[in-house]
């Protein structure tokens, strides 16, 4: 069967260079998501205009609240001729129909569903697959010609602290870069005191994690040592690490895996799953030089507490990237219909 996704008419020369596509809820999710969301966004949009990108920005309002009606929620930008804004909504009645179907664990966003229909329906060339409370360094916009479908783009991510309410006057990214309290690398994360992480602090962090990744695969090289055998762990061979939060691909790559896994009952590690599907389909993994930035909120659940439905999702994601690793072929989890594609969405270019 053919994926339409692959079949959509794209002129290169027409269409934006690069979709961002983000998702969330009218609603209040992790304290503070109006602030976060207006932050993310209108930051956003700045930068595309300042730095003159034609690009398109994807917010999928996903299962809303009946009030307040989502371009109520926060004050959003208006289209140029460059930069589009678009809200694509998936309604209540198709969250309940596709948990149903599915039988999967009930959540008032299923956020990779919801992501697969912003980038099924994107326009751009490169898609990046972010998040609502994601800042992203202006280093990243002085020039994309680097771009190359061939390759899939991970950064790092540094956690800040922003009070509940406080506005911030001025750039946000600055007060971000001094209120550091987490960095978030290949393999491993470090919470560090809050303030600006200086250029020396952040590399010896990054030697931690080459440090454990070395270390690691020495012991595994004496496996005939061991009554347990070490298998090649994926978190240690890609960056996996809150890939949820920057994943960018050429839209035929995307097209081709079909978006990320929507089987899965709990949506943990499925972010870190599409990172190996892209890395063993033959794109080459490139860590950009510049982080992203996360304001910090409270979670639905902590992955870090022991819960049995948490440890089944790590295992099934180890099993799952053991596989294609040693097959290095890609796995793909959803049929043609991804993405919510059988459905007409209602779309809001701003």
């Amino acid at each position: 069967m053919v994926n339409k996704f692959q079949n959509l008419a794209h002129d290169k020369e027409k269409s934006p260079l690069i979709s961002f596509v983000l998702v969330g809820r009218n609603d209040n999710y992790g304290g503070d998501f109006k602030q976060r969301l207006h932050n993310c966004i209108s930051t956003l949009f700045k930068q595309l205009v300042a730095h003159k990108t034609h690009a398109e920005i994807i917010f999928v309002n996903y299962n809303p609240l009946p009030q307040p009606a989502i371009l109520d929620f926060i004050e959003w930008p208006k289209s140029t001729d460059l930069v589009s804004i678009k809200i694509i909504t998936v309604s209540a009645d198709l969250h309940l129909e596709f948990v149903k179907q599915y039988d999967i664990d009930e959540a008032p966003v299923l956020e990779y569903p919801a992501k697969n229909a912003g980038i099924l329906r994107a326009s751009g060339t490169y898609i990046l697959a972010m998040n609502p409370d994601i800042l992203i360094d202006e280093l990243f916009f002085d020039s994309l010609s680097w771009l190359d479908k061939n390759h899939y783009y991970r950064t790092n991510r540094i956690d800040y602290h922003l009070p509940k309410g406080k506005k911030i006057e001025g750039n946000i990214i600055s007060f971000a870069k001094k209120n550091c309290t987490k960095v978030w690398v290949k393999a491993i994360s470090k919470s560090v005191k809050k303030g600006t992480i200086s250029t020396l602090k952040f590399r010896q962090i990054v030697l931690q994690s080459k440090m454990e990744i070395f270390r690691y695969n020495f012991l595994k090289a004496f496996n005939f040592l061991w009554s347990e055998k070490l298998h090649d762990k994926a978190e240690y061979k890609y960056h996996c690490n809150v890939s949820g939060d920057f994943m960018l691909m050429h839209r035929q790559n995307w097209a081709i895996l079909l978006g990320y896994n929507e089987m899965a009952t709990i949506a943990l590690h499925i972010d870190s799953l599409l990172v190996v599907q892209a890395a063993t389909f033959g794109l080459q993994e490139v860590i950009l030089p510049f982080p992203i930035y996360h304001q910090e909120h409270e979670r639905r659940y902590d992955a870090n507490i022991e819960n049995p439905k948490f440890r089944a999702a790590y295992l099934y994601f180890q099993n799952e990237a053991q596989e294609m690793m040693a097959s290095k072929s890609p796995k793909i989890y959803n049929t043609i219909n991804w993405g919510f594609s059988s459905a007409e969405l209602d779309e809001i270019l701003l």
